[in-house]
């Protein structure tokens, strides 16, 4: 919404800079000249940059088959993937699921 307020009218599903695979040069070079903006978090200025075609962002429907993120839906066992964003916060009851192994 405060994107909105601000004259951005796009819908960005993936862009997670704490949870993703990326070519570090890439990143590396993108964060120093695109990322100046402070008020906006990590996470959304990737998905922007990636809808502006800045940066290679996988759709949304790839990136579920890699990445957990939360869902709408009440679920009992969590995903075989290679990674989980902030599972403790919205599945506190699947958590320990992650350290069984």
């Amino acid at each position: 919404m405060l994107l909105r307020k601000v004259g951005f009218n796009i819908k960005c599903y993936v862009g997670n800079g704490g949870l993703s695979l990326r070519r570090v040069a890439v990143f590396y070079e993108t964060c120093n000249k695109y990322l100046a903006v402070d008020w906006l978090n990590e996470d959304m200025k990737f998905a922007m940059l990636g809808k502006k075609s800045v940066i290679r962002i996988p759709e949304f429907e790839h990136s579920k088959k890699y990445f957990f993120e939360k869902t709408n839906d009440s679920i009992k066992c969590l995903p075989n993937v290679l990674g989980y964003h902030a599972v403790e916060r919205y599945y506190p009851n699947l958590y320990s699921q992650i350290f069984k192994k």
